[in-house]
């Protein structure tokens, strides 16, 4: 748990800050910072703590520089065409209730005329003082908290709003048979004792009430019910912001990166304040448009599983170390698995009602990643209709299969952990191009039903290099590849030159760098899967090294930012990590400018 609570957290911070495309300044515009604990000395670190020192700087800083903070009220006129909200402005927030609150952050608060949102967790709440609660698995005295007298004098103040942090979900559960523990608001609960995972209905009715409690316990201490909710780690999905619209939470305050508009208050997008650098220099980054070159891992759960769960583990735990030791940015795991090598999808790997489930494996191996890998951009890779069901193939064109294949996804969600879907239709030949554009919709929606039990995910498409390559003239004259990088967050383009279509791989890999590069954002939002060399049987063969890192180096000398490669030999170490790290990890192969 103390993992969950420092590496959730932690993984976040700059991932936020550096990664968004923040633009301030748009009319209605505005951007949310996330404070946890203030304190004159830092002392314990397991809490986000920001000194008063620094807090005092922060605000000082923010007047100077003409930045205004917002009061929720603000927002809600400004939507509703009452008022504009002002250049650059900002909404403060506050979680957990800390008795700092009322003692450092409240008196600024009242010397500059700032207004706050402060997150309250009710059931730490109504402890009495002499008591302790549960943070992050470590037991706390109650009096580090606020009191209720406290909060109600800071509401009456008009400058701080209270919202609910949840009634009792400032924790994780058991997320998965191996004893992972994830976000109370989006994991389904697994029994160790009934050895099986609550039900959908069982999911809903705890999330509900903890909600409803929630806003009950406010509602009797304070004579107000919330009008927002903040989620505890900033997890939270379709559901769990439907079920807080209904008990009066239309506001939900997230953990995700950005700058928010009026158009979506369900999802305001909160950035966590560092204690460690000059605010100046934090805010500075919000600013800037940043990017990052990708280097991508492809991982295989067929080749970590095994029928023996300790072997599997020990499989897995060359996989995460591997991980470690590139440097990476990012992996994308095969939900799916494929044991006959047919390149369809014979059993999953979470559980579901639809198909065969070959192991449980894909939660474990995506929270690993997270929490002992420290990396937060994990993607699920999955079919978009290559699912073989009784012996035959799934189909777009089928009602009854995209039913199917919904309710796979739909279990998806419910299931893993993870930042987007890779999804993937190249089993298509290249003279049946068009099912990228038809399955464009389809993909939406199978994002959308994923989403009903995670939070907003990420779409990326895997394309087979001849969308990218085809030329005017073909049967199908619209550009799928340009709709792709329309439509989708990013691509991924299987590079594979070394294949016997392909005579000169290089100047075919050249080729088709430069066609990417001649679409707008072409080379920022597409990745290169390159392909290892796997010399003899694809079971029983070997990695040639030396030719995979050919075609990195000659993918950056032809200013492609990103790729990865595919397959990995993690059990054997292949293609060898200390040879290929030099030109993959972006720690000794770093981003130049171009």
């Amino acid at each position: 748990m103390v993992h969950f609570l420092k590496v959730l957290l932690m993984a976040s911070l700059f991932i936020s800050a550096l990664n968004a495309e923040v633009k301030l300044g748009d009319k209605n515009s505005f951007i949310s910072l996330c404070y946890h604990n203030v304190a004159d000395k830092m002392t314990d670190r397991s809490i986000m703590t920001v000194t008063t020192d620094q807090l005092i700087s922060h605000f000082k800083w923010l007047k100077q520089n003409d930045y205004h903070p917002i009061s929720i009220d603000d927002i809600l006129q400004a939507k509703e065409g009452k008022k504009d909200l002002p250049k650059n402005a900002v909404l403060l927030t506050f979680d957990d209730g800390y008795k700092s609150f009322y003692t450092r952050i409240f008196p600024l608060l009242k010397i500059y005329n700032f207004p706050a949102v402060f997150g309250l967790v009710s059931n730490w709440q109504e402890i009495s003082m002499d008591q302790t609660f549960d943070y992050g698995g470590k037991l706390r005295p109650r009096e580090m908290l606020l009191s209720w007298d406290e909060v109600k004098e800071m509401v009456d103040s008009g400058l701080v709003e209270i919202t609910s942090h949840s009634y009792d979900a400032h924790k994780g559960v058991p997320s998965n048979p191996q004893g992972n523990r994830a976000a109370f608001y989006t994991t389904l609960i697994y029994d160790t004792n009934a050895t099986k995972y609550e039900s959908e209905a069982q999911y809903t009715k705890r999330v509900s009430e903890d909600l409803r409690w929630s806003t009950d316990v406010l509602n009797r201490h304070l004579g107000i019910r919330p009008r927002a909710i903040v989620w505890p780690y900033g997890a939270y999905n379709q559901l769990t912001t439907d079920v807080a619209a209904k008990y009066g939470m239309p506001i939900a305050l997230t953990l995700d990166e950005g700058v928010n508009d009026l158009s979506d208050l369900g999802h305001i997008k909160r950035i966590l304040v560092p204690h460690d650098v000059k605010f100046e220099h934090f805010f500075y980054s919000l600013k800037s448009e940043s990017d990052y070159e990708k280097r991508v891992m492809f991982i295989n759960l067929d080749q970590i599983y095994n029928p023996d769960p300790k072997i599997e583990n020990e499989n897995l735990g060359k996989v995460i170390e591997r991980v470690k030791k590139y440097g990476i940015t990012e992996v994308y795991i095969k939900g799916y698995s494929d044991a006959d090598y047919d390149g369809l999808a014979d059993a999953l790997y979470f559980p579901n009602p639809q198909m065969p489930m070959r192991s449980d494996l894909l939660n474990r191996a995506a929270w690993q990643t997270y929490t002992r890998a420290g990396l937060e951009t994990i993607y699920v890779w999955m079919p978009v209709d290559g699912f073989k069901v009784k012996g035959k193939k799934t189909s777009l064109y089928d009602d009854d299969d995209r039913l199917l294949i919904k309710d796979i996804y739909k279990h998806l969600g419910m299931q893993a952990f993870f930042k987007g879907i890779l999804f993937d239709n190249t089993l298509f030949s290249d003279d049946m191009l068009e099912s990228v554009d038809y399955s464009i919709d389809f993909t939406k929606e199978l994002t959308q039903n994923a989403e009903m039990f995670s939070g907003r995910l990420e779409s990326i498409r895997l394309l087979n290099p001849a969308v990218v390559l085809r030329k005017e003239g073909t049967t199908d004259q619209s550009d799928t590849y340009a709709k792709a990088l329309d439509f989708y967050d990013h691509t991924v383009i299987k590079a594979f030159a070394y294949t016997p279509k392909v005579k000169e791989p290089k100047k075919w890999l050249e080729g088709l760098v430069k066609k990417v590069a001649s679409y707008p954002d072409g080379l920022k939002k597409s990745t290169f899967m390159l392909q290892s060399m796997v010399v003899g049987d694809k079971r029983n063969g070997y990695i040639d090294t030396a030719i995979l890192i050919d075609q990195m180096k000659y993918l950056e000398f032809n200013k492609a930012l990103n790729f990865g490669y595919y397959p990995d030999d993690y059990l054997n170490d292949r293609p060898k990590s200390s040879e290929i790290r030099k030109v993959f990890s972006l720690e000794t192969f770093p981003y130049k400018v171009r």
